[in-house]
């Protein structure tokens, strides 16, 4: 009889064991369903076959969400979705992702194009009449739509911090009014950031080059 109520409490402990494994990572990670993170995996490789991209964006929220860890093949389509719909930033982000877990020339070909043709940008201001506008548009669809997010972005919140196409831009209220003025945007990929807070009217371009020949100096 004892042997018995042994064997019943050790078959419980192996099983409430298997069942936190199942969950997650417990104390090593966060803890998930792993059959609903291979459920949505699923769903979002059969959105990607079909160029779904909104539902792919959708079905990567969700498998961050619920703290999983996405594979590599995830970041990818996600990536993939991001770049769909003009969040290069996002795009980027997910990349790295990807990249820190296999290396993949495509992944590192595409961050490398990202880094030379897109600069960093924070553009900041209340919400209202402030407008995004590219001097001349360039004719990459990736790029067109790269513009058509940051302008949607700052529409509804009046702030874009990301990554914009190589180009000239204005930013503000354009043509300028008194109080609220247009800012002149420059964006040099790899060599210059640039920051504008029309709340403190700050203007700020983080320039590497001439750091370095202030170095060389």
């Amino acid at each position: 009889m004892m042997y018995r109520v042994v064997f019943l409490l050790l078959a419980l402990l192996l099983t409430a064991a298997d069942a936190e494994e199942v969950a997650g990572d417990g104390e090593d990670g966060p803890v998930y369903d792993h059959a609903e993170y291979i459920r949505l995996s699923e769903e979002l490789e059969k959105l990607a076959v079909r160029n779904a991209w909104s539902g792919v964006d959708r079905m990567y929220a969700a498998i961050i969400g619920m703290g999983a860890t996405p594979s590599p093949k995830d970041h990818l389509s996600g990536a993939h979705s991001a770049r769909a719909l003009g969040n290069v930033t996002g795009a980027r982000f997910r990349l790295e992702q990807a990249n820190q877990q296999i290396e993949d020339k495509e992944i590192l070909d595409w961050l490398w194009d990202i880094d030379s043709n897109y600069g960093r940008v924070s553009l900041l201001a209340d919400r209202g009449k402030v407008v995004l506008n590219m001097d001349v548009l360039p004719f990459n669809p990736d790029q067109r739509k790269a513009v058509e997010w940051a302008q949607h972005q700052i529409s509804e919140t009046g702030t874009f911090e990301g990554f914009l196409p190589q180009g000239d831009y204005k930013f503000g209220v354009c043509p300028s009014e008194k109080t609220t003025p247009c800012y002149d945007v420059e964006v040099v990929p790899r060599v210059q950031s640039v920051r504008i807070d029309m709340r403190t009217h700050l203007s700020f371009k983080d320039d590497k080059r001439k750091q370095k020949k202030n170095q060389r100096k």
